[in-house]
């Protein structure tokens, strides 16, 4: 869901580049993915639903909203970005597809099993996320899964 927009690089870049952290429904992984899918995007779940939860269980339930299957946090994740984008091999992202690696700090942050996989969005050769203190640079050998925007 969603196509680039003519010129997507430009707020991209701009995007990309904003202070943020962490803040369920504004800064989660899932929301500033979306967020920034709204910029560059035809996708207009990140203006839809932008600060309308403010808890890991609001957040899940969301999720659930937008027709995810699964019983895990992770398992929702991974369910809504592959409703909406081809899901395609790490080595194959490009600057603005959406990534994600599963993360024992995320987990642990979270207090619930199955809840650290987390999403963010491919830059030059490496996964930006978004966390506690601003943005987690992770290198392409590192994450696990991607989806072509």
């Amino acid at each position: 869901m969603g196509t680039r927009l003519k010129n997507w690089h430009i707020p991209f870049a701009e995007e990309i580049q904003k202070p943020r952290a962490f803040e369920w429904g504004k800064a989660d992984c899932v929301m500033f993915c979306l967020e920034m899918l709204s910029h560059y995007t035809s996708n207009p779940l990140g203006k839809q639903y932008y600060g309308t939860y403010s808890k890991l269980s609001q957040g899940v339930r969301f999720l659930k909203k937008w027709g995810t299957e699964g019983r895990t946090l992770n398992s929702n994740i991974i369910s809504l970005f592959d409703k909406q984008y081809e899901r395609i091999a790490v080595n194959f992202a490009t600057q603005g597809d959406i990534v994600g690696f599963y993360s024992e700090e995320a987990e642990k942050a979270n207090k619930q099993k199955e809840s650290g996989f987390t999403v963010g969005l491919m830059c030059n050769g490496f996964g930006r996320f978004v966390v506690h203190n601003g943005y987690q640079d992770i290198p392409r050998e590192q994450l696990d899964m991607a989806w072509r925007v």
